[in-house]
């Protein structure tokens, strides 16, 4: 075993074969390039298995100190979070409000005014002073202190609850790995480089990784690269980032960087959005970090509020100035022109006194209670929405939640339990509303339904037995299809012997589910025939079948009567009541029909004489390899069945001979 020091400075030389910088080259070449690198520099994925102290087909063992060794050497998969704001920074951001500018300014502007006052003497018997004019700038800082701190102390304390939260929900984000030559669902922070993950339709890459295995994988990479068209991955463009999402077909992947030396985690870290872990290598891209400045919202109220301010001390600023006209205008014509005094320095005061007065309008004219007034209402309204399960971070985000008048839900695993199970079925000529332990069925019309399901499924997909009594069995992998599993079991069915008995790797050919073609279809070798099993959309399906099985496992014409009732009667009638409505079906495809004229087939270890009942009849050879072609060719040059050996003739583009 390698054993795990209690420092971060591991060198990486005395437990695996390949460094994170080598990794990060690898990951950082595209399509071909990829290829050729793990080929000419790693001698092949086996081989970079093989440095990452990994199996393709076991994948890691579950062995606590090399699963801890794997993240101190390669990182963690998650994003460092910013660290949290503190206290006094938050009440920092709260003071940069304009209300509450405005209303600083106007405190700050009272109190000197109001120290002036005290110290200015009476010239004039009409000039008044009060003693108590400085309560109005302290009044006005307590509504200021009070507002930012209601507000800092709900900012923080929302801040603590949203981050729990988020902690929680990045343990619900659930990850399909082999370890120990099992699959197994592990929280996607716990996954390491040399995992070997399992992606599937509609997937999210969870790290980014090399393809060990796939079927008609295509990727999203819009969230990347900006560009719509679906991307095909294979071994021979490897490559899976992070972020990305599987928009067709399945594989299994190398996983090769995580956390912060993902795709995802370098662009988090070049935005700011991540906090930076310092490893002592930080590459030229990285030390180029992009600060945003966030940008605090405001809602409808507060904008509101802040116009009226804005008005309101508009007209104060108005009012000020005209009474400073005003009385300055009545003091000059009293005294030089009815009084007729002349000028004297102590009247200076005088004027002083009016400046001190006209501010003093603008002063009062501030509403220094109006957004404390809010700031409460809106703080109570947040405990309140709390009661409710209804968490806002922000208590500008208040008045918006509860206005809200139309909630639109994600339904799987917030309004459902993200579980299916069979709750009806139509079968063996039956509509069957209550799905029982029923093994009354004819025995070979189960079997067809029983490998129609277990194979043509994901193989990620299975029920785990409940370790607890109290609970239910655990469906991992895709529900629908888990679903499906199920009523093979309560049917009496075990889809894992059947799976062992056609492994994946036997496949000729898998067509897996996606939004356009709305079913998926899997061909297997059966003896001298190959079999077609299609599962989908009940309407796609029904339109493609030309057959029903009855209960005694005899083909039945589907004509458009009985595909009226069974689309209006069952169908119909099922989707009406909430219910996903499945179809399957199955074709058995015989090459060595005599009216073959164009046909899909595979050809692998060629047996002469079934291939000299075919060929001379054959016209098309549609989706074939370059090693199909061969054998074709081969096989007709080595044909007896005619009076003179043939002389084959191979022309045209792309023929690869």
């Amino acid at each position: 075993k390698r054993k795990v020091k209690a420092t971060n400075l591991i060198d990486w030389r005395e437990n695996f074969g390949i460094s994170p910088k080598e990794l990060d080259i690898l990951m950082r070449s595209k399509e071909d390039e990829a290829y050729n690198l793990i080929l000419t520099e790693h001698g092949g994925i086996k081989h970079l298995c093989q440095k990452l102290h990994s199996n393709s087909e076991r994948g890691l063992e579950n062995d606590p100190e090399d699963l801890q060794l794997r993240q101190i050497v390669y990182g963690k998969n998650e994003i460092p979070p910013k660290p949290a704001k503190s206290f006094l920074r938050l009440c920092w951001e709260a003071a940069q409000d304009r209300v509450l500018l405005i209303l600083m300014i106007a405190a700050v502007v009272s109190i000197v005014l109001s120290i002036i006052l005290l110290h200015t003497p009476q010239v004039d018997a009409d000039s008044f002073s009060d003693d108590n004019e400085w309560l109005d700038g302290v009044a006005i800082c307590l509504a200021i202190f009070i507002v930012i701190t209601v507000t800092a102390l709900n900012d923080w304390h929302k801040e603590k609850q949203f981050r729990s939260l988020q902690n929680r929900i990045d343990k619900d984000h659930l990850t399909t790995v082999v370890r120990a030559g099992d699959l197994t669902e592990i929280v996607s922070n716990q996954l390491v480089v040399g995992d070997v993950c399992v992606i599937k339709y509609g997937d999210n890459c969870p790290a980014d990784g090399i393809v060990l295995f796939s079927t008609n994988l295509e990727v999203d990479e819009s969230t990347l690269t900006g560009e719509t068209d679906m991307i095909s991955k294979s071994t021979r463009n490897p490559i899976l980032l992070s972020g990305t999402r599987v928009m067709d077909g399945n594989g299994k992947m190398l996983v090769t960087a995580v956390g912060l030396n993902s795709q995802t985690g370098k662009i988090m870290t070049l935005l700011g959005a991540a906090e930076k872990e310092d490893d002592g290598d930080e590459s030229e891209a990285d030390s180029k970090q992009i600060n945003i400045p966030a940008r605090k919202g405001r809602s409808v109220l507060q904008g509101k509020l802040l116009r009226l301010a804005i008005q309101i001390s508009v007209a104060g600023i108005s009012t000020a100035i005209l009474c400073f006209i005003l009385l300055t205008t009545r003091y000059s014509l009293r005294t030089y022109h009815f009084e007729k005094k002349a000028w004297q320095n102590s009247q200076l005061q005088q004027f002083v006194r009016i400046i001190v007065q006209s501010l003093t309008v603008i002063v009062v004219c501030v509403p220094e209670g109006l957004p404390l007034a809010v700031t409460i209402a809106l703080a109570y309204a947040v405990r309140q929405m709390v009661y409710d399960n209804n968490y806002v971070r922000h208590l500008h985000a208040c008045e918006t939640m509860g206005n809200a008048t139309t909630i639109c839900s994600d339904k799987t695993g917030t309004i459902t339990t993200n579980r299916m199970t069979a709750v009806e079925c139509f079968f063996a000529g039956q509509h069957i509303t209550q799905i029982l332990n029923d093994r009354s069925f004819n025995y070979d019309l189960t079997a067809i339904l029983f490998e129609a399901i277990s194979i043509n499924s994901s193989y990620t997909s299975k029920i785990e037995v409940p370790t607890r009594e109290s609970e239910l069995p655990r469906q991992l992998g895709n529900k629908t299809e888990c679903g499906l599993l199920g009523l093979v079991q309560t049917f009496g069915g075990h889809y894992n012997l059947l799976r062992q008995k056609y492994p994946e790797e036997d496949f000729i050919k898998v067509y897996s589910f996606n939004s356009k073609r709305k079913l998926m279809a899997t061909v297997i070798r059966r003896e001298n025939t190959f079999r077609l099993f299609v599962k989908g959309a009940s309407e796609v399906i029904l339109d493609k079948c030309d057959y029903v099985l009855d209960q005694n496992n005899t083909s039945v014409a589907l004509n458009s009567d009985f595909s009226e009732y069974l689309e209006e009667t069952v169908i119909k009638q099922m989707a009406s009541r909430g219910l996903r409505t499945i179809a399957v079906a199955y074709r058995d495809l015989v090459v060595s029909d005599g009216s073959i004229r164009g046909i899909f087939i595979v050809l692998y270890k060629i047996q002469q004489d079934k291939l000299d009942k075919i060929w001379p009849k054959l016209r098309v050879l549609a989706r074939s390899t370059p090693e199909d072609k061969f054998n074709l060719v081969n096989g007709i040059v080595e044909s007896r069945i005619t009076r003179h050996r043939e002389v084959v003739a191979v022309t045209g583009q792309y023929i690869f001979l």
